[in-house]
């Protein structure tokens, strides 16, 4: 995204979701970056300023402690660099990442779904309507294949 330097107060905010198929999506967690040292590095230097593989710690306004931990790359490039190169959308997932991938310990989707009566059944829910609409539809069949 095109920022101009110098920026009163250069944040970026992150934040991660569910995604959900019966109920609305939740906010997992959030972390509002500072910007502002990196981008006065990147003015004075008149140079790319890169962090790679930084750790960020994500947390959530309603529940405490450390929710997530995601990895991030971020790259301050000068504006006629950026126009050289131009910016990819996405990348390939990282096999190694995903392989390791830990939810850390008190994370709130295990607090989520004690709050939610029918999470542990969502499954069995979506099956069940599955079979009542089957059996509608055959009985509507039978009915009318029956009356004719």
């Amino acid at each position: 995204m095109p920022v101009q330097i110098p920026c009163k107060d250069p944040r970026m905010l992150v934040q991660t979701w569910d995604v959900e198929l019966l109920t609305p999506n939740d906010a997992l967690a959030e972390a509002n970056l500072a910007l502002q040292g990196l981008f006065k590095k990147a003015a004075q230097n008149k140079l790319r300023q890169q962090l790679k593989g930084l750790s960020v710690n994500m947390t959530h306004p309603n529940y405490g402690g450390v929710q997530s931990v995601i990895k991030l790359d971020i790259d301050v490039v000068p504006g006629e660099e950026a126009r050289q190169q131009p910016a990819i959308h996405g990348r390939e997932p990282d096999e190694m990442l995903l392989k390791d991938f830990k939810r850390p310990p008190g994370a709130f989707a295990k607090r989520l779904a004690a709050l939610s009566p029918f999470g542990s059944m969502k499954k069995y829910l979506i099956i069940a309507c599955i079979v009542v609409t089957i059996v509608a539809v055959l009985g509507i069949v039978v009915v009318i294949t029956s009356g004719a």
